[in-house]
């Protein structure tokens, strides 16, 4: 009888004049104490170019995790298709908190226009994901004896604000906006569709909020006292950035952020 060939995760290239979205179950160098299959069945990935042909553009796409696992960091290695002139190429970046039953977005800019194959996704070193919560009617573990009261230290100094949740919401204005990219050239149309907030002036969105027919957005589940940032997605925007930065003082709490675009930032 003739053994099967085993079915492995197919890489798909994507050349610059088309945006191709890919759908590969999550794979490779996982760490002690995960279960190969448990990443594989868990974490669903997909991913597209944004940007026109002839910029750099971005690594778009996102990771839902159908799970009740909460994977704290998950690596993500992409090869970039070889240019003429430029030696191979590959990028990694991080995306953390990928909690149960969520979607995480990410947002990578890309060094020159170039297609790109996954390499590989895996768990970030020194990281597990963190076991579901046991069922109902299930062993407990007995809970540690706390140490005496004359053991036991102040904080040096107070913690910082954490848990809970709250929200951001308002409305973008000022779009569409119709401006020339070359001079001389056509006059083109640039539509403003998402807004993204990034939590610590980190390097991708946290969230990601889709623009109604009014221009309005929410963006939900954002941490208590932490730095939030909102900014417009897609092409370069030009706006006042005052303001955009708000923090959340209380679980529950809902701040409103309005956006007016002034026009496109051209290089």
């Amino acid at each position: 009888m003739k053994k099967k060939p085993l079915n492995k995760p197919k890489a798909m290239t994507m050349s610059i004049p088309f945006r191709i979205l890919m759908s590969l179950a999550a794979s490779a160098l996982l760490m002690p104490g995960l279960a190969c299959a448990d990443i594989h069945s868990d974490l669903n990935l997909t991913f597209s170019r944004e940007g026109r042909n002839d910029e750099s553009g971005y690594l778009v796409g996102d990771i839902t995790n159908s799970s009740t696992r909460h994977y704290g960091c998950v690596e993500l290695r992409f090869s970039l298709t070889r240019q003429s002139g430029r030696p191979p190429t590959v990028i990694s970046f991080k995306v953390r908190g990928i909690g149960p039953r969520t979607r995480v977005p990410f947002r990578y800019a890309l060094p020159y226009p170039t297609g790109f194959t996954l390499k590989s996704m895996q768990l970030c070193p020194a990281t597990r994901a963190t076991p579901p919560p046991p069922r109902h009617g299930a062993a407990q573990p007995r809970p540690t004896t706390p140490p005496p009261p004359s053991v036991r230290r102040a904080p040096a100094s107070p913690p910082a604000p954490s848990g809970g949740l709250c929200s951001i919401y308002g409305r973008a204005t000022g779009v569409p906006v119709r401006a020339r990219t070359q001079l001389n050239g056509p006059i083109e149309t640039f539509y403003l569709k998402q807004v993204g907030v990034y939590v610590n002036n980190g390097r991708m969105p946290a969230s990601v909020s889709n623009l109604d027919s009014q221009g309005a957005y929410r963006l939900e589940n954002l941490p208590v006292g932490q730095s939030l940032r909102l900014e417009p997605l897609g092409v370069g925007w030009r706006y006042d950035q005052r303001g955009k930065t708000v923090r959340c003082s209380r679980s529950g709490q809902s701040l409103r952020v309005d956006i007016h675009i002034d026009g496109i930032t051209i290089d």
